[in-house]
């Protein structure tokens, strides 16, 4: 290799490592600046990044340089790694299956634009789903097809503010439900329905939360969710969402924590499932597990998957549980 072009080639290897460093700082920074945490929403890219570096920079000569080069991937593999790995690590609790317990399937799907993708009805009415949860789904825009009606004859829907277009669809009446019109201080998409399932108490909940900019929109939405929880029965609770953020950021952590729910998906890519950005590009492969299903202490989780393809520009979740508690 020409001269010149080794000393490009190393200028280049160093300076990626000098802004592999930088990232990984400012990874970390996002618990005292919130907005940062946009960066970990990609984390496991900024991994792959750190551990391609640490094999490109053999190409530099043995040297302070190099040596300098090596120790910032290092620590970019490091704190990069420390963020992806507790989610890949994170057992999942499944529990036996009573044969005289209730049961339930829920399945989750960001539609994108109602019914409009030719496979989303489709696989709804063949999902065996107790409780279908949706979101952009717009049942005023777009009207629910008559055999989808027909398989779930009744539904919840949050119409405020405008864009909320979340919808639980049941094939049992429920108790009681969230008003279709109410609306939250903090703009909160979300809509509850509560059922009695052969005696065990549930509580559906959908939401899609905004996405992570600003920082302050989300959080807000966020706590109020939490809270939403928190004030009514969290052990029997089942929660399913597009939270637009994924395990390895510090958002979704602290709504772990924060919900007193536990969450059963373990880094599950759901998005994208079609053509991408304004730009439409092709999307072979999911990459954001931005999708998530939650449930409190007396419904234990039986099985989740993803579910295939739909139209749609997410992937569904499909989850299965068993009520633990008392009847």
């Amino acid at each position: 290799m020409p001269a010149a072009a080794a000393r490009f080639v190393q200028l280049g290897l160093i300076a990626w490592a000098i802004a592999a460093v930088f990232i990984a700082a400012a990874s970390w920074a996002a618990l005292l600046i919130p907005a940062l945490d946009l960066l970990n929403q990609i984390a496991p890219f900024w991994l792959l990044l750190a551990i391609a570096g640490s094999i490109a920079a053999f190409a530099l000569p043995l040297g302070r340089p190099r040596l300098l080069a090596r120790v910032g991937f290092a620590v970019a593999l490091i704190a990069h790694g420390a963020l992806v790995a507790p989610e890949l690590l994170r057992p999942i609790s499944v529990a036996t299956n009573p044969d005289d317990a209730p049961r339930v399937r829920i399945v989750w799907l960001n539609t994108q634009s109602g019914s409009a993708p030719a496979g989303v009805t489709d696989y709804l009415l063949n999902s065996g789903a107790d409780f279908v949860v949706l979101a952009e789904y717009h049942p005023e825009g777009n009207a629910i097809p008559d055999d989808l009606r027909a398989a779930y004859p009744y539904f919840a829907a949050c119409l405020e503010p405008h864009a909320c277009n979340v919808v639980i669809l049941a094939r049992r009446e429920p108790i009681a439900q969230r008003d279709a019109y109410a609306e939250s201080a903090s703009g909160l998409r979300m809509i509850w329905a509560d059922f009695d399932v052969d005696g065990a108490p549930l509580r559906v909940i959908g939401t899609h939360l905004n996405r992570p900019y600003p920082a302050e929109r989300q959080a807000r939405e966020r706590h109020d969710l939490a809270s939403r929880i928190g004030d009514a029965s969290p052990d029997n609770t089942i929660l399913a969402g597009d939270f637009n953020a994924t395990p390895w950021s510090f958002a979704l952590r602290s709504f772990d924590r924060s919900s007193g729910l536990t969450r059963h998906d373990r880094a599950t890519p759901t998005w994208p499932a079609a053509s991408w950005t304004r730009l439409r590009l092709p999307a072979p492969a999911a990459f954001m597990p931005l999708d998530h299903v939650y449930s409190g202490a007396n419904w234990r989780l039986i099985q989740i998957r993803r579910g295939p393809r739909t139209g749609a520009d997410h992937y569904p979740l499909e989850a299965e549980f068993v009520w633990m508690g008392e009847r």
